[in-house]
Parts: C-alpha cells; sequence; structure tokens
C-alpha cells in the first residue's frame, strides 16, 4: 500500500485518473514482487552457492541479478500502463528493494557459513 500511495502523490499533478492508476500499478507490482523476489533471491542464491561454492560471490551476483531483473520489470510495466512520472514513481521502490536484497541474501549467506 506504502508505494500505491507514493505513486499516486508523485503523479497527481497529472490528474486524478493518472494517479491512481499509477497507484494501482505500483502497488499491486509491489505486493506480488516481494513475494516473487524473496523466492527468486533464495533459489538463486542456493543455486550459486552449490555451483560455486563461494558463498561472497554468491550472494553479490544474485543480488546484481535479482535487481536487475525486477527493476527492469518494474520499469517496464510503468511504461506499458503510461504512468507519466516513471522516475519519480519507481526510485523509491528501487532503493528500498535492494536494501531488502542485500540483508536478505546477507542473512542467507550467514545462515548457509553456520
Amino acid at each position: 500500500m506504502f508505494y500505491g500511495v507514493w505513486a499516486f502523490l508523485v503523479n497527481i499533478m497529472h490528474g486524478p485518473q493518472a494517479a491512481i492508476k499509477a497507484a494501482c500499478v505500483q502497488g499491486s507490482y509491489s505486493f506480488f514482487i516481494t513475494l516473487g523476489m524473496t523466492l527468486m533471491l533464495d533459489a538463486m542464491y542456493r543455486s550459486l552457492l552449490k555451483l560455486t561454492g563461494l558463498y561472497l560471490f554468491s550472494g553479490f551476483i544474485t543480488v546484481i541479478i535479482c535487481c536487475s531483473l525486477v527493476f527492469a520489470g518494474s520499469w517496464m510495466l510503468n511504461v506499458a500502463a503510461g504512468t507519466p512520472e516513471i522516475f519519480e514513481t519507481v526510485i523509491l521502490g528501487y532503493v528500498i528493494g535492494a536494501i531488502y536484497s542485500l540483508t536478505y541474501v546477507f542473512g542467507l549467506l550467514r545462515k548457509s557459513q553456520s
């Protein structure tokens, strides 16, 4: 809901219809992508760790690949939806998503090393 409100606020200058549409797109996307990203981070880290045996390398590559895929998807979805202020709409999610990804993978790294 937070990301939906954020999208609404940064797009309200383009009228209520554009702001509501941006809020619905970003809010829905954020909900589903958090679940998907968590599953993707977990699966990719475990796969890379099995393949390489290198904890830090596996964690670093996992975060880079997962964030790149998710952030590109977010951008493209907002382009397709016609969101007027795409950068302002997605930047907060990118920052928080990157912090979340790093924190989550760091937890996986610590767990797999113990």
